[in-house]
């Protein structure tokens, strides 16, 4: 059974989504690299054959994927879908193994006009946001899609609950699994990042 949000990025936003990212994957990939490098995440060999495995929970396009095989971290794998996805990183990781999460926090309400957010537009797409915040924990993401056709402008939209988490409750959870946070901040475009240790 899919859930809402997976309905709305497959019917909706899945054919346009390395578009929404900036189009160039192989950039994106290599500005997620030098995230992860400042961030001192590199890879830690585990079992008998020294390999330093990664997974990509999340993975959309694949940006960071590469940007882990590019760190020398292999085999790298590759998940979109996926559920408990923290309990499943904090029994995955070997010991000295990092979980680095990086998420819009959608805590502090938008009020009026700031609440529709521009994602990115070309001369045949434009894509925006609208959020509406249904309780404490959800807001609501309304998807515009615009494209242009021979016969003009046509409108595509869709819409899906999001949770609200914040970032000391995401932090809580990391410790509450074990895992020691060495990093909880904002980083590139407003994102923030989360860096939780399992220990030796």
């Amino acid at each position: 059974m899919t859930t809402p949000a997976e309905q709305h990025y497959e019917r909706l936003l899945a054919a346009h989504y390395t578009w929404m990212t900036g189009g160039d994957v192989a950039a994106a990939a290599e500005g997620q690299a030098e995230l992860l490098r400042g961030l001192g995440v590199a890879p830690v060999p585990s079992g008998p054959s020294g390999s330093s495995p990664a997974v990509g929970l999340g993975s959309g396009p694949g940006a960071q994927t590469l940007a882990l095989a590019a760190l020398g971290f292999s085999p790298v794998v590759a998940v979109d879908t996926s559920q408990a996805l923290l309990a499943d990183a904090a029994r995955a990781l070997v010991p000295g193994g990092r979980l680095v999460v990086s998420y819009r926090d959608p805590t502090r309400p938008l009020e009026g006009t700031d609440r529709f957010l521009p994602v990115r537009g070309d001369a045949d797409r434009i894509l925006t946001c609208f959020l509406e915040y249904l309780d404490a924990d959800t807001v609501r993401v309304h998807d515009l899609l615009h494209l242009r056709t021979s016969d003009g402008w046509t409108l595509h939209t869709g819409s899906y609950p999001k949770l609200r988490i914040a970032a000391d409750w995401l932090a809580d959870r990391c410790r509450e699994a074990g895992l020691q946070v060495s990093h909880d901040g904002v980083g590139p475009r407003g994102m923030r990042v989360l860096v939780a240790t399992r220990p030796a």
